[in-house]
């Protein structure tokens, strides 16, 4: 991910939270590599739209042309404040941590763990 967004040890904190909670679900110890498949499907909208929004962000920040530059500056300009704070706040928002994953709890009931 770039460093565009500034968003690396915010992602980093994310990560670990998601991995807790997922780790921590019933059924989770008796099938490590589920789980870890568990927490990447969780993780893979969230971090390839952040990485998205970083390249997109550098790009336009780092505009080659006078009219590359141009454009750029008409963005910021003309684009309302309210847009530019949506944005912001949807790359500064953590997400809601997402329900138990039903094939952890399928897991631990065939199991008969909890």
């Amino acid at each position: 991910m770039l460093t565009t967004l500034g968003q690396g040890a915010g992602m980093a904190v994310e990560d670990a939270v998601v991995l807790a909670h997922t780790l921590a679900e019933p059924g989770a110890c008796d099938d490590l590599p589920l789980a870890l498949r568990t927490y990447e499907d969780r993780r893979r909208d969230r971090t390839r739209s952040m990485a998205a929004t970083s390249r997109s962000m550098s790009d336009l920040e780092q505009a080659d042309t006078p009219e590359q530059r141009q454009a750029r500056d008409d963005y910021f300009r003309l684009t309302p404040r309210q847009g530019l704070a949506r944005r912001t706040e949807e790359s500064l928002t953590f997400p809601a941590i997402p329900d138990l994953e039903p094939r952890l709890i399928a897991r631990c009931t065939k199991t008969g763990r909890s």
